[in-house]
């Protein structure tokens, strides 16, 4: 997936600001996928090139200008495109983790820093699952106001990071056994 296409796929939904984007990326999309806003307006400044996706300037008296991002046909047939276009490789690329990254090398250490290194690793996934039951709420919230399909695919979303979220605190706890195990 690149930016482009989850920009394109959130303006499917509706007209948004750069702002709005940005936020909706950091607050429910964040554990498949980050942007930060200047990625965010460099992306949208490329796809209106591109045309597709134009924008409009509202104009505020008591604030800053907004400027309103909008899909075009041209947008919609590249969404299509992408999201028919069953490229698994491309879809699943081989993962950077830079936490198995450390603990590959965990010999160079001493086991007490691992051991710390794991228990903040694991209180980052638990703070990860409970924004994922925060997204849970947010869409049982969404269910009266979006489609069905809309609300089926986004907690099939949820329940992954859940998934993974709980694999990987399942895996540091098995770890940190392993770990003490060994001194």
């Amino acid at each position: 997936m690149s930016l482009k296409h989850g920009l394109l796929g959130l303006l499917n939904y509706n007209s948004m600001t750069g702002y709005d984007l940005s936020k909706f990326f950091s607050d429910s999309l964040s554990f498949f996928w980050t942007a930060t806003t200047s990625q965010v307006y460099r992306e949208l400044t490329t796809m209106e090139r591109d045309g597709w996706v134009t924008s409009e300037v509202e104009v505020q008296f008591s604030k800053p200008n907004k400027k309103i991002y909008s899909i075009t046909k041209v947008g919609k047939q590249e969404l299509q495109d992408w999201l028919t276009n069953p490229n698994i490789e491309q879809d699943n690329p081989s993962e950077r983790n830079p936490m198995l990254m450390k603990v590959f090398f965990g010999a160079e250490v001493s086991k007490e820093i691992m051991m710390d290194y794991m228990a903040k690793t694991k209180e980052y996934y638990e703070g990860k699952l409970k924004e994922l039951h925060q997204a849970k709420e947010i869409i049982a919230y969404n269910d009266v106001e979006s489609s069905k399909d809309k609300i089926l695919y986004w907690r099939l979303c949820e329940s992954y990071g859940e998934y993974c979220c709980k694999a990987i605190l399942e895996w540091i706890e098995e770890a940190v056994h392993s770990i003490k195990e060994e001194s």
